[in-house]
């Protein structure tokens, strides 16, 4: 099956061809646009807080402890590494 030809990186005044939106130059600043994007407007602020509170990060930590590492799902099968 012949491969798609190559188009113009879709950043403004990028010429590199590439068979994606953008080349590999603009394709990491890309995702990082998108990220910051989503923390600004998108990302739920009461929930992002909540899992930074110092009393959400103790429990993990004793959950993490107590059941060694493994998930509810493997120690309810009795899966052990």
């Amino acid at each position: 099956m012949p491969h798609k030809p190559k188009r113009p990186c879709a950043r403004v005044g990028c010429h590199n061809l590439t068979e994606k939106t953008y080349c590999t130059d603009h394709q990491i600043n890309n995702q990082d646009t998108y990220n910051r994007t989503y923390n600004r407007y998108q990302m739920d602020k009461q929930m992002d807080s909540f899992y930074k509170s110092r009393k959400w990060q103790r429990l993990r930590r004793l959950a993490f402890e107590r059941d060694k590492g493994l998930c509810q799902r493997c120690l309810q099968q009795g899966i052990l590494k």
